[in-house]
């Protein structure tokens, strides 16, 4: 698109799409879940899963080695250290399917 002279367009669908994506799929889920937002006691949301705290852990982890990665090179992420970022997802992948079985 930005060849084209649509880099406005191209930009803003990289916000726009997940936008969307998240909006409706908070916006679904919570709406099942309707009755027990208006009761009293309101939603309750387990955190005590192991998958859960290991999905959040490795989360904040990835987030700041991306961080970290891109400000140590100027905002270029370089092909072998793409390669890390796969192998922190497979590492995550891994203990994931562990807790699972």
């Amino acid at each position: 698109l930005s060849r084209r002279g649509l880099s406005g367009m191209s930009l803003s669908a990289c916000f726009a799409g997940p936008s969307f994506n998240l909006l409706i799929g908070l916006g679904c889920g919570l709406l099942t879940q309707k009755e027990a937002l208006l009761s009293d006691e309101g939603l309750s949301i387990p955190m005590g899963m192991p998958t859960v705290k290991l999905g959040f852990i490795m989360l904040l982890f990835n987030a700041l080695l991306f961080i970290v990665v891109s400000v140590y090179n100027g905002g270029v992420i370089h092909k072998s250290q793409g390669y890390v970022f796969w192998a922190v997802y497979l590492v995550y992948m891994t203990l994931s399917a562990q807790h699972m079985y």
